[in-house]
């Protein structure tokens, strides 16, 4: 087994998309951005951003960065220097990813309920899906929005009523072509994808005691059964399956205070991990290397 490297920088990570660029952010609300290529655990650049930091995200000529707060906040910097570029105040609070465009210019921003396009040059933020207005008590609404980057797609899960039923839709991720459709009704929404992982070529979730398979419409296209030591280990609280769909990692702290890493084929055992508070896992180099991002940091290391 390879040696683990502690970096700086942990949280919600960013990956890009041919994988040699990372990012995270510290609660001092520092990011650290790592080139992944050069297999140095210290920072090619170094940022404080904006309070109550949320996420980040890296533009594809690595000119830029954005951040993102709780409160409604999107700064933009640039890397080289550090310095605020602009600034601009939302009205939704929290949210999801952010992502830059191919050439640079624009970033979309998926919030907690609507999806955003911001133009760098002009600074003008435009809506580009139609507000869900609840048509009973607080119903219908959005629960969730996503990212596939590996399908170029939104996902939007929406409860429809008290009852926790709902639809998953889909729409490209072009800003131009936002549009979503129903890709299939939900029963019991919060908790059948509550644990759900995007791999390159399908999806998974978590349902009793197995992990189903999905094509990236999100159609069920098979299960696999859990190991019987996570099945005893219940209530699980998350997965993440890698990119390339060969390993599946297992946050379990709550449960024992370990995490494990399987292989997905076989369910077999790699290795188990102690790091207290996890926020998000992934891997890289044709999933060879492991990220584990946590509040104090994130580690980094082979198989």
């Amino acid at each position: 087994m390879g040696k683990i490297k502690k970096l700086r920088g942990g949280n919600r990570l960013f990956v890009s998309e041919d994988e040699t660029i990372l990012a995270g952010f510290s609660g001092q609300n520092i990011a650290y951005v790592y080139d992944l290529a050069s297999n140095s655990a210290e920072p090619i650049f170094k940022l404080r951003t904006i309070r109550h930091l949320q996420g980040v995200a890296v533009s594809p000529d690595r000119k830029l960065l954005a951040a993102k707060s709780t409160t409604g906040e999107i700064a933009v910097f640039f890397l080289e220097s550090g310095e605020e570029m602009f600034r601009i105040k939302t009205k939704e609070m929290d949210g999801y990813e952010m992502c830059f465009t191919e050439d640079s210019r624009s970033f979309l921003d998926l919030g907690s309920s609507r999806i955003k396009l911001i133009d760098i040059e002009s600074r003008l933020v435009t809506y580009l899906d139609d507000e869900i207005r609840p048509v009973a008590g607080s119903y219908p609404r959005v629960w969730r929005l996503g990212l596939d980057r590996y399908s170029k797609q939104i996902y939007r899960l929406i409860e429809t009523d008290n009852k926790y039923s709902g639809e998953l839709q889909l729409s490209p991720s072009d800003p131009d072509r936002i549009s979503f459709r129903v890709a299939r009704d939900l029963y019991l929404l919060p908790l059948g994808l509550k644990c759900f992982s995007l791999g390159k070529e399908r999806n998974f979730y978590w349902i009793g005691t197995q992990i189903a398979v999905t094509d990236k419409q999100f159609n069920d296209i098979g299960k696999i059964d859990l190991p019987a030591e996570l099945v005893e280990a219940k209530p699980l609280l998350n997965f993440y399956v890698s990119p390339c769909e060969k390993y599946i990692f297992f946050d379990l702290r709550r449960v024992s205070g370990l995490s494990y890493l399987y292989e997905l084929e076989t369910m077999k055992m790699v290795r188990k991990f102690e790091y207290p508070c996890i926020c998000d896992f992934t891997m890289v180099k044709d999933d060879t290397v492991f990220v584990i991002s946590t509040w104090n940091g994130s580690f980094i290391g082979e198989v």
